[in-house]
């Protein structure tokens, strides 16, 4: 190149940085993936890039496993606390209403039977636990997945810095319109406030349906699905890559 042009940028450190060493890459696991940093959500300008495990952002995406962690997940959610009355239950005499015999027309017991209006109900829902067990690598594999789906439609943003200047929900809807994002979820990581998220960004999106703001340990599968957009910061990105690097393998 000439004098006036600029240099080639040059890599002089490793791939990944020290906290994200973990153990070989996989088989299925491509390579490292290459994001730029902005400053904030508010002053959307990149300042840097980074380099993203493949462990999580290069895996192979399993629809099939994404579904199965999401009717997991909201089979957990399920309160199940629907119940109705069985005759033994409902309130009402247990005389009986008529002879057995004698009077021509059917025979009945007490006023509770099903057959009667406010008795009992036959074979009705009652409490159940709708939880069931999944693998936890299973339910990894569908977070890579997503993880890996969100970067490839380039739907992934890592930001430096979470905050904005107000905690004002005016303030982070023109930030969000600005950058064209309509629907929003952002993980964040802040040891020191009372979420453990940015306050400001808690405050000014607590009201709004397209936004939500969560720690890192809350991330899923469900969440991301129903968010076009994923806002990641980079101390989330650490804690995430602490977390889940420490897998050698899945399939």
């Amino acid at each position: 190149p000439s004098a006036a042009s600029p240099s080639p940028l040059t890599l002089s450190a490793p791939p990944f940085p020290d906290w994200a060493a973990g153990p070989r890459l996989p088989d299925w696991a491509g390579g490292p993936r290459e994001a730029l940093v902005y400053k904030s959500i508010e002053s959307f300008t990149p300042v840097d890039f980074m380099f993203l495990h493949p462990h999580l952002f290069n895996a192979p995406v399993r629809p099939d496993i994404v579904h199965s962690v999401v009717v997991w997940q909201l089979a957990k959610r399920r309160q199940g606390t629907r119940n109705t009355l069985g005759r033994s239950e409902v309130a009402g005499s247990g005389r009986k209403i008529r002879p057995q015999k004698g009077q021509g027309m059917a025979r009945v017991g007490a006023r509770t039977s099903p057959v009667f209006r406010g008795g009992g109900v036959v074979h009705g829902p009652k409490p159940k636990n709708f939880e069931f067990d999944m693998n936890k690598k299973v339910r990894v594999a569908g977070l890579r997945s997503v993880l890996t789906e969100k970067f490839a439609r380039g739907k992934l943003w890592v930001v430096r810095e979470a905050d904005i200047a107000e905690g004002k929900t005016a303030v982070l809807v023109e930030a969000l319109v600005r950058n064209g994002m309509t629907s929003v979820m952002m993980v964040d990581h802040d040891k020191w406030a009372p979420r453990m998220v940015a306050a400001n960004v808690e405050r000014a999106g607590f009201a709004l349906r397209n936004f939500l703001l969560m720690n890192y340990k809350g991330i899923n599968v469900y969440d991301l699905l129903s968010f076009e957009h994923l806002v990641i910061t980079e101390r989330a990105l650490k804690q995430l890559h602490r977390r889940f690097v420490a897998y050698d393998y899945l399939y």
